[in-house]
């Protein structure tokens, strides 16, 4: 258990802006927070050298706000610390001609438009609603609207032609599919849950070989 920087996460430019409610659909955004020492996800998984997985657990001494979409009384996306976390990296290396496949709450989206060797960002997101949220009431306000363009499709189809995702300079998906991953792995795609699709798939084969040998 690691305590986290609340100020760090406080200063980030998503999180620094209070977003107003918005509605769409059975969608709603709103801000949320977490209280001093609540303990929270504040990174991926980390993994031995035995193969043993640990999530990193964190917790702040201060309160914090964050935006996230709720639908029915859950959270479906999120600008929590764990998102901040598992998405830098995936900023920094944005470049050129960018695919978003899948927009949770248009985190990465949003701030990788901000840099300049970004030329364009292009979002696959199965949700209408979602998409209407992050024009709507995010994207206006943190982030570069111009370079940005979001289609209401399913992702993953998308993805399943090559030449559909030829075009693109970076890819950057945070969907846990091991289709997807094992189908777009590579120097350009950037998997913001790649340790989890990685302990997925050894899972997959613990499984298939306890099939073979038992």
């Amino acid at each position: 258990i690691t305590e986290a920087d609340a100020a760090k996460f406080s200063a980030d430019p998503f999180i620094s802006v209070i977003f107003s409610p918005m509605k769409k659909g059975d969608l709603e955004l709103r801000m949320l927070n977490i209280q001093p020492y609540e303990a929270f996800a504040y990174d991926d998984c980390y993994t031995t050298s035995d193969f043993r997985e640990y999530m990193r657990i964190g917790f702040l001494n201060s309160a914090i706000e964050y935006p996230a979409v709720i639908q029915g009384g859950n959270i479906v996306a999120a600008a929590n610390p764990f998102t901040i976390s598992t998405s830098q990296e995936a900023i920094e290396q944005a470049r050129g001609r960018v695919l978003c496949l899948g927009l949770g709450i248009g985190y990465f989206a949003a701030m990788a438009s901000l840099k300049k060797s970004v030329a364009s960002i292009t979002i696959m997101e199965p949700s209408q609603d979602l998409i209407d949220i992050f024009t709507g009431c995010i994207i206006a306000r943190i982030g570069c609207p111009a370079k940005v363009e979001a289609i209401c499709c399913n992702p993953l189809q998308f993805a399943q032609n090559q030449q559909n995702i030829m075009p693109y300079d970076f890819i950057f998906t945070d969907y846990c599919s091991i289709d997807l991953f094992l189908r777009l792995n590579g120097e350009r795609c950037y998997f913001a849950r790649e340790k989890k699709m990685l302990s997925k798939l050894r899972t997959a084969l613990i499984r298939q070989l306890y099939k073979i040998y038992k």
